[in-house]
């Protein structure tokens, strides 16, 4: 893997646009993060940003029907499931998974709940979701 963050970034956002698995309203979701991290860059390393936006597009690819976990209660645990099951190292921790799910929702610009309802141990999903 190149070591220049950028050149990682630029890769991750045209797989975004371009990968045929990703449905257009996931394309669109994540070129909006994307754009949403880009103009936070404070708070943002673009090694974060490559490591946020690679781990959604992972998702988006795998799952599906991530701008609709935003909305739909059924599409947010499949989010979670998928999560659970192949991230296990990753997302083992429950300050972990909300933190991830916290920033990814902060970031895109949607509104935070503020009651949650935890799916197993390991992840949340937000009560409106």
């Amino acid at each position: 893997m190149d070591g220049c963050p950028e050149k990682q970034l630029e890769i991750c956002k045209n797989t975004c646009e371009t990968q045929k698995k990703i449905s257009a309203a996931d394309q669109g979701l994540l070129i909006d993060f994307s754009d949403r991290m880009a103009l936070l860059k404070s708070e943002y390393t673009d090694y974060r940003h490559d490591k946020l936006l690679r781990h959604c597009t992972i998702i988006a690819e795998e799952v599906g029907g991530l701008a609709g976990a935003f909305e739909e209660r059924d599409a947010a645990e499949d989010v979670v499931r998928w999560i659970n099951r192949n991230c296990s190292t990753t997302f083992s921790k429950p300050p972990t998974s909300q933190n991830a799910w916290g920033k990814t929702r902060n970031c895109s610009g949607k509104p935070k709940s503020s009651s949650r309802r935890t799916l197993g141990s390991d992840a949340t999903v937000p009560a409106g979701a």
